[in-house]
C-alpha cells in the first residue's frame, strides 16, 4: 500500500478482524492516515483510528477528508470497541473540518448502500456540507456515481475491477459540478506496472504462493459456499465448517454466520489457500452459555432477514431450525427448533460457539474464546480427508401448508427440494422472549470485502479539479496471521 501514493483511506469492517491492537500496530506501518472516527474505545470513548485528515491541494486550496464505516466493523473480533453512529460522527467531523478552513469535504465511507443499519445514502440525506462520498462495504458498481441529497455518491465495485475517476469544477473556491466514471481493468490495461509496487508484490509471492499451494486435504464432494447460496439455506461446506468450529470447542452448537464461509470448490485437494478461501474472512470465536429463551433470540436475530440473502444467515451444528419465511416480523422467522432430537427448552442452559461479534450482542457466561476459524476448519479437513459433508435437513423451511422442506440442495448429498426433510426438524416451537432481538453482527460485505481505501489526488489549477479516487483494496497476510492465531490458541489451551 505504501508504494502507491494514497492520500488517505477508511478502514473497512475486515481490518478489524484481529482486533483494534493489531490493526493500529498495522495502520502505524502506513505511510497515510486510516480513518474511522466512529470507532471508539469501550474504556476511553475516544477514537481508535483518527476521523479526519487534511490534505493541501496544489492550487492552494485544502480539503478535508473524513472517514466513517459500518456497524459491523465493532463486531468483527475486536470487543474492546463500540461503533458510534455513522451520521452524527460524520456531521461532527464535516464540522471540524470545516472549521479549520477546508475548501472542500470528501467522506471515505465504508457503509454501502444497502442494508437496514446505515448506508451511505442515509448520511448523505442527513449531513450537511459534503462534497463527494466515496463508498464501499456494499460493492455497488456506479458507473457515473449517484447523487443523493445534492451530494455525489461514487463505488467503483469490487476485486480491483475498476479505478473510479472524479471530476470536480470549482468556481471562485465553491464546488460547482462533480462527475464520475469507471476506468475498468481492460482499459487499464497497457498501463505500466510501477517498479516499487510489482517489487513488493513479487517479495510476498515467493513466500505465500508457496505455503498456500500447499495441499492439507481433500474433498470428495462439492464444496458450495456461494454467496446467493450459503447466504440463505443450509450447505454442505456449511455443516462442516460448523461441525469443525463444534469439535474445536467443545460446544454442543455452532450458529456460523454464513458472511464467513465463502468460495465453491469441486472435489479434489484442498489447500492451504482454499482453507482461506472457505472461510471467507477471519474472526474470534466464544464459547458461551445461553439459555434456551436467548438462544431463540440469536437465531431469530441471524435469520431476520430471510428469505433475503444475508451474511448473518447462520449456518449451524448441534441443532436443527425450521424457519417461516412468511414471518410477519423479524422476531418470528423462526418456527421451530429441536436440539440434539428434542425440543428447544427456553429455561434450559445450551453451550454456544460462534463468532464473537455475536455472542457480544447476547446475555450469557463466556466460556472461553479462540483466535480464527480458518485454523479449526482446517484441522479439520486435515483430519477427515477426504471430507464427504452432506446436507441433512439441518435447516429447513415452513410451506404454506404447514408441512417443511429443505431451504435448497446447497450441495451434494442432501435431500432435494421435493425430499422429505429430516424427522428431526419436526418439534414444539418454544415461546419466544418478549425483548426485541438485537442487530445481527454478522459481516455483509461479499467475498472478497477485505477493506476500502481511497485516494485523493489533484492536479492542476485554476481550472477543473481530478480527484482519482481508488476504492475496494484488500491485503491477505494470511501466512503470519494463521501462526499467529495457532500461537495464541494454544496459549489460550494453556491458561
Amino acid at each position: 500500500m505504501n508504494t502507491l501514493g494514497f492520500d488517505a483511506r477508511t478502514a473497512g469492517n475486515h481490518e478489524f478482524s484481529y482486533g483494534s491492537p493489531y490493526l493500529q500496530e498495522l495502520a502505524s506501518r502506513l505511510d497515510h492516515p486510516m480513518l474511522a472516527g466512529n470507532i471508539v474505545s469501550s474504556a476511553t470513548g475516544q477514537p481508535v483510528l483518527p476521523g479526519y485528515t487534511m490534505v493541501a491541494l496544489p492550487n492552494g486550496m485544502k480539503a478535508g477528508v473524513i472517514g466513517v464505516t459500518t456497524p459491523v466493523s465493532a463486531a468483527m473480533g475486536s470487543q474492546d470497541v463500540e461503533y458510534r453512529d455513522a451520521i452524527t460522527a460524520t456531521q461532527a467531523l464535516v464540522d471540524e473540518v470545516t472549521g479549520q478552513g477546508a475548501d472542500l469535504v470528501i467522506g471515505l465511507v465504508h457503509l454501502g448502500d444497502q442494508g437496514s443499519d446505515m448506508t451511505s445514502l442515509k448520511v448523505a440525506d442527513a449531513v450537511t456540507g459534503m462534497n463527494l462520498i466515496v463508498d464501499g462495504h456494499s460493492h455497488s458498481t456506479l458507473p457515473q456515481g449517484r447523487l443523493q441529497n445534492g451530494t455525489l455518491i461514487v463505488q467503483t465495485g469490487e476485486f480491483g475491477r475498476n479505478l473510479g475517476v472524479v471530476d470536480l469544477g470549482i468556481v471562485d473556491g465553491k464546488v460547482t459540478s462533480a462527475t464520475a466514471r469507471l476506468v475498468s481493468r481492460s482499459e487499464m490495461a497497457n498501463a505500466p506496472e510501477k517498479p516499487a509496487t510489482k517489487a513488493a508484490v513479487d517479495a510476498f509471492r515467493v513466500v505465500s504462493d508457496a505455503y498456500f499451494a500447499t495441499p492439507i486435504g481433500s474433498t470428495s464432494v462439492l464444496l458450495e459456499g456461494t454467496r446467493d447460496i450459503v447466504r440463505t439455506q443450509e450447505t454442505a461446506l456449511g455443516n462442516m465448517f460448523a461441525d469443525a468450529i463444534s469439535a474445536a470447542t467443545g460446544a454442543e452448537i455452532t450458529l456460523l454466520p454464513a458472511g464467513y464461509v465463502g468460495g465453491r470448490m469441486t472435489p479434489g485437494p484442498i489447500t492451504r489457500g482454499d482453507v482461506l478461501t472457505l472461510s471467507r474472512a477471519p474472526t474470534a470465536i466464544t464459547k458461551k452459555v445461553f439459555t434456551g429463551a436467548e438462544l431463540l433470540r440469536i437465531l431469530n436475530a441471524q435469520y431476520a432477514s430471510y428469505p433475503t440473502p444475508s451474511g448473518s444467515f447462520a449456518q449451524v451444528s448441534g441443532l436443527s431450525v425450521v424457519l417461516d419465511p412468511a414471518g410477519a416480523t423479524s422476531k418470528s422467522k423462526v418456527h421451530r427448533v429441536q436440539v440434539a432430537g428434542k425440543p428447544l427448552d427456553p429455561n434450559a442452559s445450551y453451550t454456544v460457539a460462534t463468532t464473537t461479534g455475536v455472542a457480544s450482542g447476547f446475555a450469557g457466561t463466556v466460556l472461553a474464546e479462540y483466535p480464527g476459524v480458518a485454523e479449526m476448519l482446517s484441522d479439520h479437513i486435515a483430519a477427515h480427508s477426504p471430507v464427504a459433508p452432506v446436507v441433512e435437513g439441518r435447516i429447513t423451511r415452513r410451506t404454506s401448508d404447514g408441512p417443511t422442506v429443505p431451504t435448497g440442495p446447497g450441495g451434494t448429498g442432501g435431500p432435494g427440494p421435493s425430499q422429505t426433510p429430516s424427522p428431526s426438524t419436526a418439534s414444539i416451537t418454544p415461546s419466544p422472549s418478549p425483548e426485541p432481538a438485537p442487530t445481527s453482527a454478522g459481516p455483509t460485505g461479499s467475498a472478497d470485502d477485505r477493506g476500502a481505501s481511497g485516494r485523493l489526488a489533484a492536479t492542476g489549477s485554476g481550472g477543473p479539479l481530478l480527484a482519482s479516487l481508488l476504492a475496494g483494496v484488500g491485503i491477505l497476510v494470511g501466512l503470519l496471521l494463521l501462526a499467529s492465531a495457532r500461537r495464541r490458541r494454544k496459549d489460550l489451551g494453556k491458561r
